[in-house]
């Protein structure tokens, strides 16, 4: 009889341990996931940032260079404020994840 009990206990115990450790490592590996789309979108977001300033020192430049042509220079600079900004909402959007 006390087997029997002892038994019972060891399988739930068992049962029980095998939950908790499954549990930890599926919230381990979500979370792994996550920092990754993290790691990810911020490394988009910085190379959309940097581009669009590239594009704003084009515009700029042309600008000043070549006065009589205004189109390039205000292509560029539109093209560099929109890669700006939707750098800003990657980069949002990655502090919006949890973990």
């Amino acid at each position: 009889m006390a087997k029997k009990e002892s038994d019972w206990k060891s399988i739930l115990g068992n049962v029980v341990k095998e939950e908790v450790i499954g549990g930890v490592k599926s919230y381990a590996h979500n979370a792994v996931k996550i920092t990754q789309k993290k790691i990810k979108r911020k490394v988009i977001s910085f190379a959309m940032c940097l581009l669009g300033i590239v594009f704003l020192i084009f515009g700029g430049t042309y600008y000043l260079i070549d006065t009589l042509n205004y189109s390039r220079s205000s292509i560029y600079s539109v093209v560099g404020l929109i890669l700006i900004l939707v750098s800003i909402i990657i980069a949002q959007s990655a502090k919006l994840l949890k973990y």
